[in-house]
């Protein structure tokens, strides 16, 4: 799972300080909503469990290193993300003719700025497709992802920029490509653009697996402490205790595990009743095939 140690950080410090959680909860057509955590959270979060958006799968891709992934965004995107040559491949038409005018100059007259901003824009579809607990297939064969949700913003930060920070970043540059394009309402206006990153992907001989987004109790098994304790100070009674409430944990650490099975079932049969999402659109349209991994009912029981 792609879980970095400071978001399980800042999330549990936030939770025991008395902060109401949210849980964010996103569609496959890449709407996200924020609904109250349950009032169980609280207690889930004690005995160590907690809700996370995560692959559909659970299994385990390779991590490319920052390196590696800077590079890979360099044969994908050569010259980087130079508004000129952008505005030659997603716009044949021209600026004016174009459906990606009105989505970045918002019915203004800002065509000098919204055409440098194209870039940004295309890095924000970056995430969406090299993110998002999606994986890449390289010509090795090889299954491969960026890392977590802000390091793969921070190297797309960093590509955008022109530059490698190799290593810890200290700044939040990041922040302005995470999470995508999650705000912008009609992302069926982003197909161009998506159309054009899996085409460049295909050139460079790299498959696209799609990951359906999926909710799992994730449990952190608390650390075993070892008291020394001898025979004559043990206490029947605490290890009794002791005893129930781990088996009390277990069910309802099950349960959880139950209800979230039962929500992933109803999002994909959700899904078998609404276009694929656009990503995976552009997808099809490029490569001519759907993508591994979708659609999501393949080789579950609702297929």
């Amino acid at each position: 799972m792609r879980i970095a140690d400071w978001e399980l950080k800042q999330f549990l410090e936030k939770e025991q300080a008395g902060i109401s959680g949210e849980l964010v909860v996103l569609s496959p057509e890449g709407a996200i909503t924020r609904q109250p955590w349950p009032k169980r959270s609280a207690g889930l979060l004690r005995q160590g469990f907690l809700l996370r958006l995560s692959c559909n799968d659970m299994s385990e891709s390779e991590c490319l290193n920052e390196e590696a992934s800077f590079d890979l965004l360099k044969r994908i995107f050569p010259r980087g993300l130079q508004p000129a040559d952008l505005l030659a491949a997603l716009c044949p038409e021209g600026w004016q003719n174009s459906s990606l005018k009105l989505l970045l100059e918002g019915g203004s007259d800002q065509q000098e700025a919204a055409i440098a901003n194209l870039g940004h824009l295309v890095g924000l579809c970056l995430w969406d497709i090299l993110s998002d607990n999606h994986d890449l297939i390289l010509s090795d064969r090889r299954v491969v992802h960026l890392g977590s949700f802000r390091s793969a913003a921070g190297i797309i930060s960093d590509f955008a920029a022109g530059e490698r920070s190799i290593g810890f970043r200290s700044g939040e540059e990041y922040l302005d490509f995470y999470m995508g394009t999650w705000a912008i309402k009609n992302r069926n206006a982003l197909k161009p653009i998506y159309r054009h990153i899996f085409s460049r992907l295909r050139e460079c001989g790299v498959d696209w697996k799609y990951s359906f987004p999926r909710l799992h109790v994730i449990r952190f098994e608390p650390k075993e402490e070892h008291t020394g304790e001898n025979f004559e100070s043990y206490d029947s009674s605490a290890s009794f205790a002791a005893g129930q409430k781990e088996q009390a944990e277990n069910e309802q650490y099950a349960r959880v595990q139950e209800e979230l099975e039962k929500l992933h079932q109803e999002s994909i049969e959700l899904a078998r009743s609404k276009p694929p999402p656009v990503t995976v659109q552009a997808y099809f349209e490029v490569f001519g095939n759907w993508p591994s991994g979708w659609p999501p009912w393949r080789g579950s029981r609702l297929e």
